[in-house]
């Protein structure tokens, strides 16, 4: 079966360490905190009233409508998530990041995705490895009858008949 790496849906630059981030950064890299959650993205402040890009600023949180998020059940999808405006504007890579995040982490903030198409669903690739794919779609095919007309043609074209008839009976055909 085809499918997209997530990686693919990300609506934000990530980096997957300290040292990119500073190439692309001036240099610099903000100080790794170990008591907030790692993060390899940032949204982008846009004015001087603190906007963001791709969030909307509410007090002190950014709220996103689309981002990887677990469900209830553990499973990933997309949808709906909240975190606080100083997690959203800047990065939190570990010094000895692996080369790809540990999508099991409880402490790992992932990235911001573009919504799904109607026919894309988010799916485990591996055991806690989001990636997306094609819906399974079930179409149905009408069954036909002899004389290649099915049930519901054979009384459309029953009801055109009858119309047909009073309309010719009205003009004494």
């Amino acid at each position: 079966m085809e499918f997209t790496r997530i990686q693919d849906l990300y609506a934000t630059k990530t980096w997957q360490t300290r040292e990119e981030y500073a190439k692309d950064n001036d240099g610099t890299t903000p100080p790794y905190i170990p008591a907030r959650p790692q993060k390899y993205w940032k949204d982008d402040v846009v004015d001087s009233k603190g906007n963001l890009r791709l969030g909307r600023k509410a007090g002190n949180f950014a709220i996103y409508e689309y981002g990887l998020v677990k469900d209830e059940n553990g499973k990933w999808t997309i949808g709906p998530f909240i975190v606080p405006y100083e997690d959203a504007i800047r990065v939190n890579i570990p010094p000895d990041t692996p080369a790809a995040p540990d999508w099991n982490l409880s402490i790992f903030l992932p990235p911001l995705v573009r919504g799904l198409a109607d026919d894309e669903e988010v799916f485990e690739v591996f055991p806690g490895v989001p990636a997306i794919r094609k819906k399974m779609i079930q179409v149905d095919v009408p069954v036909v009858v002899s004389g290649g007309f099915s049930e519901e043609d054979r009384a459309a074209i029953s009801r055109i008949e009858s119309k047909i008839d009073k309309i010719l009976r009205s003009l004494g055909v």
